[in-house]
């Protein structure tokens, strides 16, 4: 299903062919359940300090803080966690309930879900010793069931140490934690260190990416649909926030770069699409090619598609990897071919589609679009039209 969200009007297809309207540019997650067709909504209003909860059209919830985190995890769990400072917003996406559970900051900072709990990660001392602490706090329970501590012999006594973003798989039980010193102003320098915390097993390990991946240059790393892989973003700057280098690594459940992909540009994640309890689709942020029109979109969000556009980009035959793919995935996979050659698309959702990749998306090629490029084509790209024409012969 191809969708398109702009600021304030859904336009989607299939069951959510209907129009609504929402009073605030700021959506921070939609949600979208293929089995009755409801939209979860949560729009913040950050000026006013006002957030607001939507199922469908109607109004849940208003809540007099901005909301700071989101998580959901449907192929694993039926609730959305809300986070506004003190406050945790559980939603039930089976039983549409909502329940505000109050929880004391001093308990560190939430970074995901696992098992229908939510972990809280802190930095901490014990006798003069960095700690990395992980507080478990049991949804059904409403109450704090267990704490782990993890010693960091990576730093120095005298160093302090700070997280700067972490990363959980829950195929895996794994979170990779990146943490630098703190200069004393806020600010992270070198040198930054990937810690890989088993959490089954209360162990970690020092990350073996290869030496050539400094991980200070990973930007994010956004989760595929079925969580067993993710999606890195390397980005280099020079002191001038020119771009000197950027690409894409995909890494599995471990964190171990399996390979390179197309590089795409940093990922604003702002909502998923669900069937049958399973992540279907990612929502993400992009805009149209004139930069007028700030929209979300549904993609194909599956290493396997990934995958396929990948050979694509890099002239290789997909013979063979179409077998499981949707009408939907195809065009978009056909459409791919002539985006490489910077084709001029007159569809809003391939505009934004294609503007999430960096080869598609930068300023002068914005400008140089060509209404046809079918003289540009390869011999590769002509074999790969043709056995997409061909699955889109047999779907029909």
């Amino acid at each position: 299903m191809r969708s398109i969200l702009y600021s304030l009007i859904l336009i989607s297809s299939s069951a959510f062919s209907q129009i609504s309207v929402f009073d605030s540019k700021d959506i921070s997650l939609l949600f979208l359940n293929n089995d009755t067709p409801l939209k979860l909504m949560t729009n913040s209003n950050f000026s006013k300090n006002i957030s607001k909860i939507f199922w469908g059209t109607k109004i849940i919830d208003t809540i007099k803080e901005p909301i700071e985190h989101l998580f959901i995890q449907s192929n694993f769990h039926p609730f959305t966690i809300i986070t506004t400072g003190n406050n945790i917003l559980i939603f039930n996406l089976k039983n549409r309930e909502l329940k505000i559970t109050k929880i004391e900051s001093d308990n560190g900072y939430p970074i995901t879900l696992m098992n229908d709990n939510l972990i809280f990660y802190k930095e901490s001392y014990f006798n003069n010793i960095p700690y990395i602490v992980f507080n478990s706090f049991s949804i059904d329970q409403s109450m704090f069931i267990k704490s782990i501590k993890c010693k960091l012999p990576v730093y120095s006594n005298s160093i302090f140490f700070t997280y700067a973003g972490s990363y959980f798989s829950p195929i895996s039980k794994k979170i990779l934690i990146i943490t630098g010193i703190d200069s004393g102003d806020g600010e992270i320098t070198d040198p930054f260190k990937g810690i890989i915390f088993d959490i089954e097993s209360d162990k970690y390990i020092t990350n073996a990416l290869p030496d050539s991946f400094d991980i200070k240059y990973m930007t994010e790393l956004t989760p595929f649909s079925d969580y067993k892989s993710f999606r890195s973003n390397y980005l280099v700057n020079d002191n001038m926030g020119n771009i000197l280098i950027q690409k894409n690594y995909i890494l599995n459940s471990d964190f171990v770069i399996v390979r390179e992909t197309v590089p795409r540009k940093t990922f604003v994640i702002k909502g998923y699409c669900n069937e049958n309890d399973k992540i279907t689709g990612t929502f993400v942020l992009s805009s149209t090619d004139n930069r007028l029109k700030n929209v979300i979109i549904n993609i194909n969000n599956t290493e396997h598609f990934d995958y396929i556009q990948n050979m694509i980009f890099h002239e290789k035959n997909v013979s063979g990897t179409l077998d499981s793919l949707t009408k939907d995935d195809l065009e978009t996979l056909r459409n791919f071919i002539f985006a490489k050659h910077n084709q001029k698309f007159d569809d809003e959702y391939y505009q934004a589609y294609f503007n999430t990749f960096v080869f598609y998306s930068d300023e002068s090629m914005r400008k140089s679009r060509l209404p046809d490029v079918t003289h540009l084509l390869t011999p590769a790209d002509k074999q790969n039209l043709a056995l997409i024409n061909e699955a889109l012969e047999k779907i029909k």
